[in-house]
């Protein structure tokens, strides 16, 4: 009758005493993932058991699986260098990983993933940059936001170290969702570079310089040969990768980002780069810049084949294959020069624009040798002002809505503008039709503006601006057969409409 307790206490005792050996004898440190669970599979009959050192057997247990876990994920390339450093930290930490071969090979991955990501920085980061290492990689996700004409100022990193350069990584949770980022950023881009051009134009040079300021420089101003931006002399600091290209052809900070390596020694960094999300990004921008060259090189062969200089449609297919190329922050060192050389094809430098640009690079180097904290700054509270992050996020007022990280890869809202510019940037702003449809449309689509919509009390889309613009031909008509000219100038009139100012409207509308 007591057989069955006093055999219960023996299994109880040889049970705790297994556990306390294992987690005390250092011989079965280091034995890996695969030996603990062998050993625990001969204890899991006790696994009800609460027990000082049977709980603490059962925790390292976990530990381990965890840590195997994101081991088999780091060989599979879906972790980024800061996830393999929290990973070598935990086996640091385990009885069972630590020294592992597991361990081993971690460690030696990440030793090799942290030279890469050195190696990439020296190529592409400049000493004093407005842009981290992956912000350069990663492509134009900010013309939506520039088009839109958002106060969008850029900050100088004030740290430099590896973790700086790389946190944007961390919304990525694979290559597939990063993958699928980068093609969409990289899809839009031509389509949104041309229609920043054509807001770029129509901009004042306070509005585009980064000094936002309407200030007289003795040297004049230039414009960048990719956005349009105008940017006074002054404001404009010599970068080296500017010598690349021909006399005149000027770069903005916003569009020359980095060093621009050559795609070989970029090529040559990567091949004993581990497998990770670094790598991906680096193989995805090799791969996009190689198609862009190509295309281009095929374009420029079949214009100079056949004498097509003057042909209208391959001019534009240059232009936008062109603006592929600038965007991409590496040169083909074999086609470069063939590329440079048909920028006259589409801009011809004037005199005035070659003189602007020597003085700009004969500038003595000592002369504002660090460039400025933010750049910018129009419309902006410096004192608020804190440099972009990838985990910040924005709330606006109900009818105008920016794009969260929560839906940043999976956008599902369609805007309702005849012709949608498909913009896919996590700071896309959208704004509601208040004529009666309730439809929503992005910023960009529809020809709205951050200053717009903040120099003004109300705005009703399109659709209204289509119905006032009616309203206007017809008034304007009325208004001077009963010879009202007096009341106020049809000027003033028609720019105060335009800019949803109707107070003057409604005065006229009175006097009649």
């Amino acid at each position: 009758m007591w057989q069955v307790p006093i055999l219960s206490e023996l299994i109880t005792s040889t049970v705790v005493g297994t556990a306390e050996t294992i987690l005390s004898e250092s011989s079965y440190r280091g034995i890996g993932l695969e030996a603990v669970e062998q050993i625990w599979s001969d204890i899991q009959k006790s696994d009800w058991m609460s027990e000082t050192n049977i709980d603490r057997l059962r925790s390292e247990l976990i530990k381990a699986r965890r840590i195997e876990k994101s081991f088999q994920k780091a060989k599979k390339g879906e972790c980024t260098l800061k996830e393999l450093k929290e990973v070598e930290e935990d086996c640091k930490g385990s009885i069972f990983m630590n020294e592992s071969q597991s361990h081993h090979e971690l460690s030696d991955t990440s030793s090799r993933l942290e030279s890469f990501c050195e190696r990439l920085k020296q190529m592409f980061v400049n000493t004093h940059s407005y842009y981290s290492l992956v912000e350069i990689l990663i492509g134009r996700d900010d013309l939506a936001t520039l088009i839109e004409g958002s106060p969008l100022p850029l900050g100088r990193f004030s740290s430099r170290s590896l973790r700086d350069e790389l946190l944007q990584l961390d919304q990525f949770e694979s290559v597939e969702q990063m993958t699928n980022h980068l093609n969409c950023v990289y899809e839009q881009q031509q389509r949104l570079m041309t229609v920043l051009r054509s807001a770029n134009e129509s901009r004042s040079l306070k509005q585009t310089c980064s000094c936002s300021s309407d200030k007289d420089d003795p040297d004049g101003s230039i414009r960048c040969f990719l956005c349009h931006s105008k940017f006074h002399a002054n404001c404009i600091q010599w970068d080296p990768s500017l010598s690349h290209l021909p006399v005149g052809y000027y770069l903005c900070v916003r569009c020359l980002r980095s060093k621009r390596p050559f795609i070989e020694d970029v090529r040559c960094a990567s091949q004993t780069a581990p497998l990770s999300l670094e790598k991906t990004l680096v193989t995805h921008l090799l791969t996009r810049c190689a198609n862009d060259y190509k295309q281009t090189m095929d374009l420029l062969n079949q214009i100079q084949s056949t004498s097509s200089v003057t042909d209208q449609d391959l001019l534009k297919k240059l232009d936008s294959s062109l603006i592929s190329v600038l965007c991409a922050e590496m040169v083909d060192v074999d086609s470069w020069s063939n590329i440079v050389s048909a920028f006259k094809l589409l801009h011809e430098i004037s005199d005035d624009e070659r003189v602007t640009y020597e003085k700009i690079r004969l500038r003595p180097c000592g002369v504002n040798a660090e460039p400025p904290f933010i750049i910018f700054t129009l419309g902006v509270n410096l004192k608020k002002t804190k440099r972009r992050s990838s985990t910040s996020t924005t709330t606006t007022a109900q009818r105008h809505r920016k794009r969260g990280r929560n839906i940043y890869h999976n956008d599902k809202e369609q805007c309702s503008a005849e012709t949608c510019l498909k913009p896919y940037s996590e700071q896309v702003r959208w704004i509601q039709c208040e004529a009666g449809c309730s439809r929503w449309y992005h910023y960009v689509c529809v020809g709205q503006s951050y200053r717009l919509h903040f120099e003004s009390s109300f705005y009703t889309l399109i659709v209204q601006q289509i119905v006032v613009n009616n309203f206007l031909i017809g008034f304007i008509a009325i208004w001077s057969t009963l010879n009202l000219s007096s009341a106020i100038h049809s000027t003033e009139l028609i720019e105060s409409i335009l800019t949803n100012n109707l107070s003057p409207l409604f005065e006229v509308i009175y006097q009649v």
